[in-house]
């Protein structure tokens, strides 16, 4: 019984011994396919048909994103010698394939690869490769291309990219006052998401959300805001150099108007300076209100660092940021 008993153990003992061996042929093995599709990316970019067709296998097979099949070296003779001629030359990229060892003989690659003509816009597939070990090389049999779509950017987000800085968390600190603003965007980048929140002691805090959005009829970016106190507005947005000038009109939660010309200019990637001018509440002139600092909050602080403590501006509803 004793020897019966002992086989599981010896073979599970045989299979550990040999693992290291099997590692290190698996590493050497994808080692020799890399450098193989190193050389055909070389090939191919040189334009030497004959050197790209070595690499396949005699009977392989070449499905196109296109849908087109091609099978056989002289068909795909043909395909390259028409990629790779002299006038209209093709060349590719190839970002970092994974590569998998399945057995001694059979190997397969995915990636993305980019082809890129004279004059023309380059085209993107992402592809899966099998390989076959001939002898002592490695050889493409099967290969299947599969077009990658571009990412649809609407009219909106395209508009809207240039407010993009003002994405993320911002705060104006002062002993008087606490301003935080939050800005992100909505789903498929459609709109900007603003909320802000300003607290004073002996009073309750105002919060509100502001969407800013692009307007296609008018062809303009616009936004609506919408305060914790019932008020809500309509701005509409102009870049002015380096700066944004927003025309600011709001409805208080009393049926009275208000009105500012409000300015956003960026100082770096973590500041911009906030003022209003032309300020109005029922008609009557408000003093502006100039140059007020707005700072990025750091989303991990240095340990021990004091937060800047520029002035606050007062909360008002002409001027709801």
């Amino acid at each position: 019984m004793r020897p019966k008993l002992l086989l599981p153990l010896f073979a599970i003992l045989c299979v550990w011994l040999a693992a290291p061996t099997l590692v290190l042929a698996a590493a050497d093995e994808e080692a020799a396919v890399r450098a193989a599709i190193n050389s055909y990316v070389d090939a191919y970019n040189r334009g030497d048909v004959e050197a790209v067709l070595a690499h396949w296998a005699d009977d392989a097979e070449y499905l196109l994103s296109s849908g087109e099949r091609v099978q056989g070296r002289d068909a795909l003779r043909a395909v390259f010698a028409e990629s790779l001629a002299e006038g209209n030359r093709a060349s590719i990229t190839v970002a970092e394939p994974h590569v998998r060892i399945l057995s001694d003989t059979v190997a397969t690659e995915e990636g993305a690869a980019t082809l890129t003509r004279p004059g023309e816009a380059p085209e993107e597939t992402s592809y899966l490769a099998i390989y076959v070990k001939q002898g002592d090389a490695w050889k493409l049999t099967t290969v299947r291309e599969t077009e990658v779509q571009p990412v649809s950017v609407s009219p909106a987000a395209e508009q809207l990219e240039q407010l993009a800085w003002l994405v993320g968390e911002w705060k104006d600190v002062s002993e008087d006052s606490t301003v935080s603003i939050s800005i992100r965007w909505s789903g498929n980048n459609a709109f900007l998401v603003y909320t802000f929140k300003a607290e004073a002691p002996g009073t309750e805090p105002l919060e509100g959300t502001q969407i800013i959005g692009w307007d296609p009829a008018q062809e303009v970016i616009r936004s609506w805001m919408f305060d914790s106190d019932g008020g809500f507005g309509e701005g509409v947005w102009t870049k002015d150099n380096d700066r944004w000038v927003v025309a600011f009109e709001q409805t208080l939660p009393d049926g009275g108007h208000a009105a500012a010309t409000n300015v956003y200019t960026l100082t770096d990637e973590n500041s911009f300076t906030w003022h209003a001018f032309q300020r109005t509440l029922n008609g009557e002139t408000l003093p502006n209100l100039h140059d007020i600092s707005i700072v990025r909050v750091p989303l991990e602080p240095p340990a021990g660092a004091t937060p800047a403590a520029p002035p606050a501006p007062a909360v008002d509803p002409a001027t709801s940021k």
